[in-house]
């Protein structure tokens, strides 16, 4: 058994803009239900973040916000807002047979990202509101 890292963006966001920020991790269009009912999937390969088997060595939720890899996946989330109409992303780390126990929002102009991200519990959905908040 593994760990898993899911991604997901709101559908309404440019997808063309989400195409040219490819990079190690992806994130698929999605609403709230529909990205924690793939993540509770068993089977669902749709949402998973990367391209690698599995995310064990991630260290997303490892509570070192300077370990390695921390720095370039708050980098990639950041650069997610230059996404046209992106509102929020989601996010879930999860054991492969566990299922989203919590949920939690925060704005990403409200947190410090590679600390938030050391921090990121297992099996909980967070979502990223990404929209800009004053004007």
């Amino acid at each position: 058994m593994c760990y898993f890292l899911y991604g997901g963006i709101n559908e309404d966001a440019n997808l063309g803009d989400l195409e040219k920020l490819k990079g190690l991790y992806h994130f698929q269009p999605a609403t709230a239900t529909a990205f924690e009912i793939g993540v509770n999937n068993n089977n669902s390969q749709f949402y998973l973040n990367s391209d690698v088997y599995c995310d064990c060595g991630t260290p997303i939720g490892l509570h070192h916000p300077n370990k390695k890899g921390i720095k370039e996946y708050a980098d990639g989330i950041k650069a997610l807002r230059d996404v046209r109409s992106i509102k929020y992303i989601y996010i879930a780390k999860s054991w492969r047979e566990n299922k989203i126990k919590s949920r939690q929002t925060v704005h990403i102009d409200d947190i410090d990202l590679p600390y938030f991200l050391a921090e990121v519990e297992n099996d909980c959905l967070y979502e990223i509101q990404m929209f800009c908040k004053y004007y």
